[in-house]
């Protein structure tokens, strides 16, 4: 019982799952031995309380963890796509300071806007929170430029696309491919 009540008490921080199926084999044996010399052996209370508190855990964790662990994960492409989002716009506010002013009417790379302090130096390396970013020119006057974002593993789902020359953030479900204009706008 003692096991049973600790497994259901620590079941929150993984240690009950090492009492749980513990106290239910203690408790199932003691239930035994009481059945066969009920005169000998007492407790026959504290053996059934301990099998349904280790039973408790033994099977009803694994079903909350079979719930929540999807919403988790779900819980953490989003973020990760979150901050994709902000990347990309902290990027496009930076091309445009560098296009106004040390790229001279044309689009920067990630290192060049680094070099001017523009944006933050992981966004640099081209990867952050489990997305590749990249910047590629265009060949147009004006120095315009298109920013892509796409997952690298199972950290997002969607490829993110902005072009500095209409000004529209795109995304679209494309594998850890880049997306592009074609994709839906997110609003």
């Amino acid at each position: 019982m003692v096991l049973g009540i600790l497994g259901f008490l620590t079941a929150f921080l993984l240690i009950g799952l090492l009492f749980a199926p513990v106290g239910l084999i203690l408790g199932i044996v003691a239930l035994a031995k009481i059945k066969k010399k009920p005169h000998f052996y007492g407790g026959q209370g504290f053996a059934i309380a301990g099998i349904v508190t280790s039973s408790m855990i033994v099977l009803i964790f694994p079903i909350i963890a079979a719930i929540a662990i999807p919403n988790l994960l779900a819980a953490r492409r989003m973020a990760n796509e979150a901050s994709a989002i902000s990347t990309l716009r902290t990027i496009s506010s930076a091309e445009q300071t560098f296009v106004a002013t040390a790229g001279r009417g044309r689009c920067g790379d990630l290192k060049e806007l680094a070099a001017q302090n523009l944006v933050d130096p992981v966004i640099a390396g081209g990867e952050k929170n489990g997305c590749r970013f990249s910047v590629v020119m265009l060949p147009v006057i004006g120095g315009d430029c298109e920013l892509h974002a796409a997952p690298m593993t199972s950290t997002g789902v969607r490829s993110f696309y902005f072009s500095t020359e209409e000004g529209i953030l795109r995304a679209a479900d494309k594998k850890g491919k880049l997306a592009d204009k074609a994709d839906l706008a997110v609003k």
